[in-house]
């Protein structure tokens, strides 16, 4: 496990067949319980088409209860961890044919299992209601992209986000970093779990803890750059604007799930934009942006689009790639609007102050931007987000002016780390070098403790955030002819939210667009 692999000499690697995922859905109606397969998410028309059967045998034998959060379960009468159970309220009916559609907003819950380690216990990944974390669920439940890591929280664990979102190369290789929102310390120790789903092989360098101890009035978070802040009088913007229209900024002063998407109408392919206003104090000289947000599944589903056209080269083209300099890359995605840039103003001005790594699609994360100010007098303060058309969602958009807090920083290493098949792998994540933990099978899982050295606190916070630094490397199967000439034009500025934006339009105009997102790969 301590080799990497070279995607050439190993094509013969077939990760997709050898492990594919047959996930099982059961819907629960008013009326009865029904078989789903070739599931279609329609995300923009906010339901899903499925065809319907009886329920398997194989899948009768064990039925969760909404509401509990984990179940005991008897392997000899089957293993529901395939299984994806949607319960709903209302009657969901099917028409001549056994097709059923049935609405987001139809969907109370959602129940997703998964082993708890060690013991034949299940516990639940999700139980939401709404439409947006439906469609949350769901694609968590089977996207394939960046590993995903859990923390314990003293019981079960329980999903927090995904490692180095967006490091597809060696040469793209950076430190990561984000709250576990979830862990608790048990016996002295904290315990968290890294996991391969699907479609890739993973690279972990060093996978650290930072243990942030703040005073009670304050909230830690940590900037891009690993660098603690304390948050204390975070305050919500007066004026939004999106591209040059008035908008409500009650849409990005709360943590509520209900973002801001990027996706304004225009009459151009210019990239998208957010300005907010916010009062400033007399004699400020710094601030801290506190955001919300997370990349957008239609991000991940442009780039499968966009791969998917290099045809059978895919492989050739990836390995072609594999060390090109970071700065080339880099300077190709900010000409796309990948990163989510920060720009604030000063007079008639736009200033770039910070461009945002990815973080993934599959939880919002909670960063904050320092902005030093003192060479800038402009009143009130104003700040824009720039990005390529549908490429993030922010959730959340305030801005601090107080002064960081002491805090307290232990850094911890982890003491012990062992891999699915029980092998001891800790060598590989201690240290930021030469040395990879590669995880290139789906179900690859890897449990790793830090030792929690601090006292149950009497006075004051404890938060907790994981250090993570590697990359990964896609597998795909794709087939058929590439077209050069157009794959040429995506060495321009812009091409890629151009891409993104006609594909949207296009997608969401006709049934044969919308056949193309039965991505699922669904047990019949």
């Amino acid at each position: 496990m301590n080799k990497k692999i070279d995607l050439e000499k190993n094509d013969k690697i077939t990760v997709l067949q050898k492990y594919k995922a047959k996930k099982y859905f059961i819907l629960h109606d008013q009326q009865s319980d029904t078989h789903l397969y070739n599931v279609i998410l329609d995300e923009f028309n906010k339901k899903i088409k499925a065809q319907t059967s009886e329920i398997d045998d194989l899948h009768t034998f064990y039925k969760p209860v909404a509401g509990e959060k984990s179940h005991s379960y008897k392997k000899k009468l089957g293993d529901p961890k395939s299984e994806i159970h949607l319960y709903s309220s209302s009657p969901i009916y099917t028409d001549a044919k056994n097709i059923v559609d049935i609405p987001l907003d139809k969907i109370d819950s959602i129940i997703v299992h998964e082993s708890d380690t060690g013991h034949e216990v299940l516990k639940v990944v999700g139980i939401t209601a709404g439409t947006l974390v439906v469609v949350t669920a769901l694609v968590a439940a089977l996207k394939s992209s960046c590993p995903f890591v859990y923390s314990n929280d003293g019981t079960l664990f329980t999903f927090e986000g995904e490692l180095y979102p967006g490091a597809i190369r060696p040469s793209m290789e950076r430190n990561d970093y984000f709250q576990l929102k979830h862990i608790k310390g048990k016996e002295n120790s904290y315990r968290i779990k890294v996991s391969n789903e699907l479609k890739e092989i993973q690279y972990t360098n060093s996978l650290n803890l930072i243990e942030v101890l703040h005073p009670e009035n304050s909230e830690a978070m940590i900037d891009q750059n690993g660098k603690i802040h304390t948050i204390k009088n975070p305050i919500s913007p007066f004026e939004m604007i999106v591209g040059n229209q008035p908008s409500n900024p009650e849409i990005v002063e709360d943590s509520d799930n209900n973002s801001f998407h990027f996706n304004a109408i225009t009459d151009s392919f210019e990239f998208q934009t957010l300005k907010l206003k916010f009062n400033r104090p007399q004699e400020k000289d710094k601030v801290k942006l506190v955001l919300r947000l997370k990349n957008s599944y239609w991000l991940d589903y442009t780039f499968g689009k966009f791969y998917k056209k290099f045809g059978s080269s895919f492989n050739e083209f990836q390995k072609k790639n594999r060390n090109q300099p970071y700065e080339k890359s880099l300077k190709w995605m900010k000409e796309q609007g990948i990163p989510l840039e920060i720009l604030i103003r000063n007079n008639e001005e736009w200033t770039l102050v910070e461009s945002l790594n990815m973080v993934g699609p599959l939880a919002f994360r909670d960063i904050v931007v320092p902005i030093d100010l003192k060479s800038n007098s402009f009143k009130p303060l104003e700040i824009m987000l720039r990005c390529g058309f549908m490429f993030w969602e922010v959730d959340k958009v305030a801005a601090d002016f107080s002064e960081n807090l002491p805090v307290i920083v232990n850094n911890l290493k982890p003491f012990r780390a062992i891999d699915q098949d029980g092998n001891d792998v800790l060598k590989f994540l201690t240290e930021k070098d030469d040395q990879y933990l590669v995880q290139p099978n789906i179900g690859d899982q890897v449990y790793v403790s830090f030792k929690n050295n601090s006292e149950d606190l009497k006075d004051g916070k404890k938060t907790i955030f994981l250090e993570n630094r590697g990359y990964y490397e896609y597998i795909r199967n794709f087939s058929g002819t590439s077209n050069k000439l157009e794959l040429m034009t995506f060495r321009n500025p812009g091409t890629f939210t151009k891409f993104s934006e006609k594909m949207y339009y296009d997608f969401i105009s006709g049934e044969q667009a919308l056949e193309e997102l039965a991505i699922f790969d669904i047990a019949k």
